[in-house]
């Protein structure tokens, strides 16, 4: 089966930028980079790359989004100034930022883009003898919006066996994730706990990503949420 390259965007093709440039398309990635100076662009392209006028237009479609430019103004402003790549970084994507700042500025930064994080776990199918029916547990900490949006779109869009708050709960205190990175931010989160048979090898955990990406795809809808998605494990 042929698997489609990942996609990345290189803003800022000065020295550092445009050796990551050519080292992410050396590693298979297709990669579309921007510059202030066209010519760097130019020069990119002679060499198989891909060019784009702002940012915003090379973070199309783009899985990951690399900015290397001086500064934490520099970053904001590739991030939501005119033509940003917020706009237009797709859901699910990571943005990297290689500017030296301030951590308060950077944490002030990532909080503008309000991620949501989704944790995923398995768990087994038989525990202490008994047969686990849930194949897919939604959970919540504190806040459940999110995690009930998903509840919803799981039992709705899929055949899988969703249910709220199982095989675990919060009160087995396995929400940890979510307690020290989504809820004292305000962050909308969820864990996931898929049953590990539904893993069994490679063609198994494709087949249930794919599942999944669009549920959580639906549950962002529902929740009015158009952020870039954080994923912890």
């Amino acid at each position: 089966m042929a698997i489609t390259p990942q996609r990345a965007a290189v803003i800022g093709l000065g020295s550092m930028g445009y050796g990551m440039a050519i080292s992410l398309r050396r590693a298979g990635l297709v990669v579309t980079g921007c510059d202030v100076n066209a010519a760097n662009v130019e020069r990119f392209v002679a060499e198989g790359g891909q060019g784009a006028p702002t940012p915003a237009d090379a973070a199309r479609d783009a899985d990951i989004a690399v900015s290397v430019v001086v500064n934490a103004a520099q970053t904001e402003a590739i991030l939501f100034g005119k033509d940003g790549v917020a706009d237009t970084l797709p859901r699910g994507a990571v943005f990297v930022s290689s500017a030296t700042m301030d951590p308060d500025i950077a944490r002030r930064l990532a909080a503008s883009l309000r991620p949501v994080i989704v944790t995923v776990h398995s768990f087994t199918p038989l525990y202490f003898g008994r047969r686990r029916d849930v194949e897919l547990g939604v959970i919540h900490d504190a806040d459940a919006t999110f995690a009930l949006a998903v509840l919803d779109a799981a039992q709705t869009q899929t055949s899988l066996n969703a249910q709220l708050n199982a095989p675990y709960s919060a009160a087995d205190d396995v929400t940890h994730t979510l307690r020290l990175q989504a809820t004292p931010y305000g962050l909308l989160n969820v864990m996931l706990e898929i049953r590990n048979d539904l893993l069994a090898d490679a063609r198994a955990e494709k087949a249930m990503a794919d599942t999944l990406a669009p549920v959580l795809s639906a549950a962002l809808d529902t929740v009015g949420a158009h952020a870039i998605t954080s994923k912890a494990s």
